[in-house]
């Protein structure tokens, strides 16, 4: 018979044989449609993070330098103007050398004249950012040199603005319908006409890339003139040279460094850390995404594990047409062809459902705002994951028919037929592979188990820690009071909002600020007059500019002294409030009230001291914190917190319409409950947490149906031994034990491989944990308390089945 011919009737058997037994296929299938499902998901979020280039030409090239002269925030990881310009000067990796206004989200733009004035958020980028990427726009062009020179910058924040803009795909999608005609336009923004000389392609995601979770809008040439005198500001990344290595690059940057700071002494110290774009976009997530992809790696051992179970099952009961069609001439590789067709035909089936799973997943992920993961506008089910699934679907369904194909070729016809015609039991070592198949299901399942409770531990641990303000019952609103105005105007305007906004039905307490926690911040200097500092011992402090009532409407506890007031009394000496781990660092063991501090040339006096607020995130220590008085800051904040009883949806309504009130051009804008913030900084351990518990749920069912699956099929080949034993005088209840028994012991073998299979990846863990420990035994514990759990009832079901056989039946049968 031609080979062609010969796989055609194999795969015409392979689906009578599926119709003859639709419930075990469909388990089969269902099973891996789960496992390659999951499979497909994960690898769709790992490739773009792990595997794949980012989405620039060449972009193994592009470098990210990190500031490691100062510490402390964006500030500590930025560089001056100054810098950045020596950089250019005098490196010889890099072709191009590229910066933006790393702190971008500080300012705003409104967008007015084409119907319902808009926020925007926009990125003040500098000289051949977009071409030192390697992203050319959609349509229109990108910035020339002329435009990276103008009076204003960093959203409008000074007396004047940019004139030239590069839109966003997203916006232009959102809010211009994706006209053409767009580029060429002038629109007016912060009350500027500003000229859109391009759009950016679909493909570039900005925040995606730099910033996770920030949507950004539009993008504007950097003034760097204008900037120079602000101090670490702008975030650099470059392209190497071609043929010029990262590490080449940070061995001529450790020579050049030097020698800037010895020809520039009075711009401080400056440090240099050179990484692939790629390794900071998305380093820090490696681990939890190995971890990850580990876990669902081991869910589809369990599923190969469990379906060659229930092949073996199978195949045992088909022993009689195998040992006939050996006898008609069949040799052993055309059966044991068959039975690996059958596999992966049942594998491909289950990855053709389990693709519309892993696709509803991944498109979930993407629109869930609360996830605050990089490049997660990257993660889709593309031609590489299908091929993946492709392979992946054609490998399970090799191995987990390969164990019963095996089996059953090696079994000669005329012993086959014996054991048939007698209805004698399976042989001692298919029993034994069987029982060793459940054991490896039950001690995975344990290993995913506990790597799932020590990270749920953890997660729970971080629900549990001080934040130092209290989200619930707060609403942030993005206010942008006109640029054009003056410092005292912007306070005026800023402290007719705080008493329209107070007075309100169900507002308890109202408050600005320039800056969230867990959200944007910023860093100074700041000393104890008279006090001499070493190299590096200036305290690095956290600054905020916030109104009175800033602090009662987020929650913020004040321990001593007293809150900002609209016109405080103090003249020369600008008040400030420190938070407790800042008064402990500029006097420890004294009260601070009353006491000096100098940042930068400005003297401070310090009048209160509040609780310490988590800034960066909720896994790491309080650090040092000040808040500036609204008056003696850069102006008025952008984010109205307010307290309230009302729900956030009224809430916004009302606070629209008495901005409306105070002033026609205030936008009150992204209206949202402060409990996101937390919810943000959560969401990578969130993520993590959900998909491995996920997981192990899975791991626990299909370990629970190999259970069942072999103790059941264990009772019914033991039938007429039952019987005989009841009729000879044995109860049901001697019947149970005995089934019983034998569950047990496949699950505490399984527990004891999987509890040191555990330990080993508990160390591996470690660094993931927060508050606790990789040897924790309450999760130890609770694991094998819950794998015997589901193991005793996925037991007990065929123990009763076998309990109530009766006698004279089995023994007639």
């Amino acid at each position: 018979m031609p080979p062609i011919e010969s796989y055609k009737q194999d795969l015409r058997y392979a689906f009578r044989v599926f119709r003859r037994e639709p419930g075990v296929s469909l388990i089969a299938i269902v099973i891996l449609a789960l496992g390659i499902g999951a499979n497909t998901a994960v690898f769709s979020i790992v490739n773009p993070l792990l595997l794949r280039q980012l989405p620039f030409p060449n972009a193994e090239r592009l470098v990210w330098i990190a500031n490691t002269g100062t510490s402390g925030g964006l500030s500590g990881a930025t560089f001056r103007v100054d810098w950045y310009e020596e950089f250019l000067r005098n490196n010889r990796s890099f072709e191009s050398l590229a910066a933006y206004f790393a702190f971008f989200g500080y300012g705003s733009y409104t967008l007015t004249g084409r119907g319902e004035a808009e926020r925007l958020v926009g990125v003040d980028v500098g000289p051949q950012f977009f071409e030192t990427l390697g992203v050319t726009p959609a349509l229109g062009r990108l910035f020339g040199p002329g435009e990276h020179h103008h009076s204003g910058a960093s959203g409008g924040g000074t007396s004047s603005g940019p004139h030239a803009a590069i839109l966003a795909h997203g916006l232009w999608l959102r809010r211009f319908g994706a006209d053409p005609a767009i580029v060429g336009s002038v629109l007016t923004i912060n009350n500027r006409a500003v000229t859109v000389v391009g759009v950016l392609p679909a493909t570039f995601d900005f925040s995606s890339v730099f910033t996770p979770g920030t949507r950004v809008d539009l993008f504007v040439p950097a003034d760097l003139d204008q900037m120079r005198p602000w101090g670490n500001t702008l975030a650099i990344v470059g392209r190497l040279r071609p043929g010029v290595d990262l590490l080449q690059a940070r061995g001529e940057f450790a020579t050049l460094l030097p020698q800037l700071m010895a020809a520039h002494k009075d711009w401080g110290r400056v440090g240099a850390r050179l990484l692939g774009l790629k390794d900071q976009v998305s380093g820090r997530m490696r681990p939890s995404l190995i971890l990850l992809w580990s876990a669902v790696g081991t869910v589809l051992l369990i599923v190969c594990a469990n379906l060659a179970n229930l092949l073996l099952a199978r195949a045992s009961s088909r022993s009689r047409e195998f040992a006939v069609r050996m006898a008609l001439g069949a040799g052993r590789a055309r059966l044991i062809r068959q039975l690996l067709i059958e596999g992966v035909l049942l594998a491909i089936v289950g990855a053709a459902i389990g693709v519309p799973l892993a696709y509803g997943l991944t498109v979930w992920l993407v629109a869930n705002d609360s996830m605050s993961l990089p490049l997660l506008h990257f993660v889709r089910i593309d031609t590489t994951a299908l091929l993946v699934t492709a392979a992946i679907a054609c490998l399970t369904g090799v191995v987990f028919a390969a164990v019963p194909a095996l089996r059953v070729s090696g079994v000669s016809p005329q012993s086959a037929l014996q054991e048939h015609g007698r209805g004698m039991v399976d042989s001692v070592r298919q029993a034994w592979i069987r029982r060793g198949l459940v054991v490896a299901e039950i001690a995975l399942a344990g290993v995913l188990l506990v790597g799932a409770g020590l990270l749920a531990r953890s997660f729970l641990e971080l629900l549990d820690v001080e934040l130092g303000f209290e989200p619930s019952r707060a609403v942030a609103a993005r206010v942008d009071v006109p640029s054009e105005s003056s410092l005292e105007q912007r306070t005026t305007i800023g402290h007719e909002i705080i008493r329209r906004v107070s007075a309100l039905p169900g507002v308890e307490a109202a408050g600005l600020t320039d800056a969230l926690p867990l959200e944007r911040n910023r860093t100074w200097g700041l000393r104890v007059p008279g006090k001499i500092y070493g190299p590096g011992e200036t305290p690095i402090v956290f600054v905020y500019v916030v109104s009175p009532g800033y602090f009662s409407a987020m929650g913020i506890r004040i321990t001593a002294g007293r809150d900002f007031v609209e016109h405080d009394p103090m003249k020369d000496r600008a008040p400030v409030i420190v938070n407790a781990t800042l008064a402990r660092t500029l006097y420890p063991g004294v009260d601070p009230i009353g006491r000096p501090a100098v940042t930068g040339n400005q003297p401070l006096t310090i009048v209160g001291v509040v609780a310490d607020v988590r800034q960066s995130g909720l896994d790491e220590a309080p650090v040092n914190q000040m808040y500036l008085d609204l008056s003696r800051g850069s102006g008025v904040g952008s984010d109205l917190i307010v307290r309230t009883t009302l729900p956030p949806a009224s809430m916004a309504t009302a606070l629209r319409g008495t901005l409306a009130e105070v002033d026609a051009r205030l936008v009150a804008s992204d209206v949202r409950v402060l409990d996101s913030l937390v919810d943000r900084s959560l969401s990578p351990r969130r993520f993590l947490v959900s998909l491995l518990s996920g997981f192990s749920l899975l791991a626990l069912l299909l370990a629970s149906l190999g259970i069942y699956g072999v103790v059941s099929y264990g009772v019914s080949q033991r039938t007429a031994e039952i019987g005989v034993r009841m009729a000879l005088g044995a109860t049901g209840r001697d019947v149970r034990r005995q089934v019983i028994g034998d569950t047990m012991r496949l699950t505490a073998a399984g527990v004891a491989i999987g509890t040191i299979a555990s330990l080993a990846l508990a160390r591996l863990i470690a660094s993931l944990l927060y508050a606790t420990s990789p040897f924790d035994a309450m999760t130890f514990v609770m694991a094998v308390v819950v794998l015997t759990a589901v193991a005793l009832l996925a037991g007990y079901l065929p123990a009763l089945r076998a309990s109530r056989i009766e006698p004279m039946r089995a023994l007639r049968d």
